[in-house]
């Protein structure tokens, strides 16, 4: 397996181990989504500003009235976390 495809496979698990807690694992409630990044992107909480910027990030996202997604929008909040880390990296790099 190659390393994207075990990144791949690391992801589906992580999303389905916290989605499972209240007995489904398609879909992520904002109690699971809020364990989640605290417990797999602790510096984005650490951040002072983290309430504002989750909710900002969540806000942007296909969430349903009772504030649950699934894994395609997920992968939006990973992918907008991740894009946001690798521009810090490169500015920091090049500052």
């Amino acid at each position: 397996m190659t390393k994207l495809q075990q990144i791949m496979e690391d992801l589906f698990a992580v999303f389905r181990e916290y989605a499972k807690r209240d007995g489904e694992d398609e879909t992520l409630t904002k109690p699971e989504a809020k364990d989640l990044l605290k417990n797999q992107l602790p510096g984005l909480i650490e951040n002072p500003g983290y309430d504002d910027e989750v909710r900002e990030l969540v806000g942007g996202l296909d969430v349903d009235d009772g504030l649950e997604f699934g894994f395609r929008t997920f992968m939006k909040l990973v992918s907008s976390v991740a894009s946001d880390r690798y521009e810090a990296q490169s500015l920091a790099r090049c500052g």
